[in-house]
């Protein structure tokens, strides 16, 4: 045995929501959050052989957060088809035993200097349909963050990861989201959704450690990893009411990101494709079963070969040697039958 962890993690709050219609067409709603949050535990680590364990180190964890999340909206009705929306909002994220009891090296070790995150929410938006066939939607947000939690890992040994948390003081998140619903003709409709996003590190000097010697980092104006660009969906999907028969087939493309703070290190964009084919069938007098599904799909029909997600990692390890990149999946097949009772 090498680690022995106990902890309990105790939430304990409320929220209240209220909306007021004071106009025909203004509808403002207001909203507040309360929660504590207590941790307390230990971590026992333990020098393991193949016949015994010694107890190494003690990590004890007892620590408190007081949270409060505000909210604010005010929505405009057009006309039944249209609505414009503004939006603000606090929300917060308090950090895990884990971050707790791991040092900056990722070996096990107090980290009593990560704070709880907070970060405000400004969006604006609208929700229209532009034609009797056509539906769109539309926002806008920009996410102000305190002492973001930035979470990083190192390799520990040949074989072996470990990660580790730091704050970011200040960082942003602003772009758009759009969101579309065609229906050109019976039983077919074509959908889709974009999202563009810009994210920074404001103010943020990136802390580590390696070999005992604690290295900072000044990594403001960089960007923030694991955040894509670009990522856009779209899906052509087409049922046949009197057959029971149906197809869709979808596309995706995701930009690239980059997987370090100091922005040297990224993975490549990519575009897959997925297709399926069902059938739908109601039963008639059967007491048991209401209705039949089947269905066969085809994922990533070009067997493409991509970055499915990506670990940031600390800038302590040098590109080469940075364990970062989870594969993803290649050309499957799927074929699977659904009964409603």
């Amino acid at each position: 045995m090498t680690q022995q962890n106990r902890f309990s993690v105790r939430n304990l709050g409320g929220r209240f929501r209220e909306e007021l219609e004071f106009t025909p067409k203004w509808i403002l709603a207001v909203g507040l959050g309360y929660e504590r949050s207590d941790i307390s535990g230990f971590v026992n680590n333990f020098n393991a052989t193949t016949t015994t364990s010694t107890l190494n180190s003690t990590v004890n964890v007892n620590r408190s957060y007081d949270n409060w999340a505000p909210d604010v909206s005010l929505t405009y009705r057009v006309n039944r088809e249209t609505n414009i929306w503004t939006r603000g909002s606090v929300a917060y994220g308090i950090p895990q035993f884990t971050n707790l009891t791991t040092g900056l090296d990722g070996n096990p070790g107090f980290n009593g200097s990560v704070k709880p995150q907070k970060n405000l929410n400004v969006e604006i938006g609208t929700n229209t349909q532009l034609t009797p066939t056509l539906w769109l939607e539309a926002v806008g947000f920009w996410t102000f963050f305190k002492d973001e939690i930035i979470t990083q890992s190192v390799p520990l040994s040949p074989t072996a990861v470990g990660s580790f948390a730091v704050n970011a003081k200040e960082s942003q998140y602003r772009g758009i989201e759009l969101g579309w619903r065609w229906i050109p003709m019976e039983g077919m409709r074509v959908t889709g959704a974009y999202t563009h996003m810009e994210s920074k590190y404001v103010r943020f000097a990136d802390q580590f450690a390696s070999g005992g010697i604690i290295t900072r980092i000044d990594q403001s104006g960089r960007q923030v990893p694991a955040v894509e660009k670009n990522v856009l969906n779209m899906k052509a999907a087409y049922d046949h009411a009197a057959t029971g028969l149906g197809a869709w087939f979808e596309g995706s493309w995701v930009d690239s990101f980059f997987v370090n703070n100091n922005n040297t290190l990224g993975t490549p964009a990519y575009l897959l494709f997925n297709a399926n084919l069902h059938h739908y069938y109601r039963t008639h007098n059967n007491r048991y079963v209401k209705f039949i599904k089947t269905y066969v799909e085809l994922d990533n029909i070009f067997d493409k070969a991509y970055v499915a997600w990506a670990q940031p990692v600390a800038d302590s390890v040098a590109d080469a040697n940075k364990q970062a990149f989870w594969g993803g999946m290649g050309r499957a097949f799927y074929a699977g039958v659904t009964l409603g009772f």
